[in-house]
């Protein structure tokens, strides 16, 4: 039950309403919907697989393959299972899932499913476009075309993402913690999800990291809960407003 209520907390609003009201066309059309189906039942499977053997197989295998995918992806950071110390395989594959996150417009965190599409249109483009220079290939979304000042947002939001999680990497690891926990501990900071690999698998917290560190995931926290263009924002019009007075 609680698999269950971890994936519908990673659907829009939105959705769940279409859900409640039975407009089957709706959902049907939503791409970012589907997607995001497909990844936790694709995921499911993938995990299961490969912690068949060390995990003694059967349903409580698929139950717990189920309850992590959906933990991960939709950013809610509960464990039920140790899995840092897995095959990397499937570490990697939740990492990403973290990464990635949830459906817009939900209660979870990460990158979010709908950007990820915006960008894989993006992708398609620019490929179509190497071979016909001069053709014009819109980007759809559940079947509407995204209007360029919405890609470019995307893209400019993707590079602050990835430009945050560096930080959050080099931060750490100058710190003193290894390269498995600097990445995961970032990207899942900055999700706001919580599991992370090294000294943060298994039940682990991040009181194991040094203060210096723990301030720098709380910054990607806080920067990954509030969004990342808001803080970019206010902080910008800090300076500006310290720079103003300094000149009168």
């Amino acid at each position: 039950m609680g698999a269950w209520a971890m994936a519908l907390a990673g659907v829009s609003v939105a959705a769940l309403v279409w859900m409640v009201r039975g407009h089957v066309q709706a959902l049907w059309r939503s791409t970012e919907l589907k997607l995001y189906t497909g990844l936790i039942l694709g995921a499911t499977a993938l995990v299961a697989a490969w912690t068949w053997t060390d995990t003694g197989g059967g349903a409580d295998t698929i139950r717990e393959s189920f309850f992590v995918v959906s933990s991960s992806i939709s950013t809610t950071g509960f464990r039920v299972a140790d899995w840092g110390h897995w095959v990397a395989a499937p570490q990697i594959l939740l990492l990403v899932l973290i990464g990635m996150g949830s459906m817009a417009g939900s209660p979870g965190g990460g990158f979010r499913l709908l950007r990820v599409i915006e960008i894989m249109g993006i992708v398609r483009r620019e490929l179509v476009m190497q071979l016909h220079p001069r053709a014009v290939v819109p980007v759809r979304v559940s079947g509407a075309v995204a209007s360029e000042a919405s890609l470019t947002r995307v893209h400019n939001f993707q590079i602050l993402w990835v430009l945050a999680v560096a930080f959050g990497v080099f931060g750490i690891s100058s710190l003193g913690g290894d390269l498995p926990t600097a990445v995961s501990g970032s990207i899942s900071a900055l999700a706001t999800a919580g599991p992370g690999l090294g000294d943060l698998s298994g039940f682990a917290d991040a009181t194991v990291l040094a203060a210096p560190a723990r301030a720098m995931l709380i910054a990607l926290m806080f920067l990954g809960r509030l969004s990342i263009y808001p803080v970019v924002v206010v902080i910008g019009w800090g300076v500006g407003e310290v720079q103003r007075m300094r000149l009168r």
